[in-house]
């Protein structure tokens, strides 16, 4: 196993392999990430 997906009442946890495939990740599916200024 390589990657992670836990999804959870309000949200998910997606736990990537490396910090550009987490960079691309988030780049593609910006509209999922949380608008709390910390990004809680």
């Amino acid at each position: 196993m390589r990657r992670l997906y836990h999804p959870y009442d309000g949200g998910a946890d997606v736990f990537l392999t490396s910090p550009e495939e987490r960079d691309r990740m988030r780049d593609r599916h910006a509209d999922w990430l949380s608008s709390h200024p910390l990004g809680f």
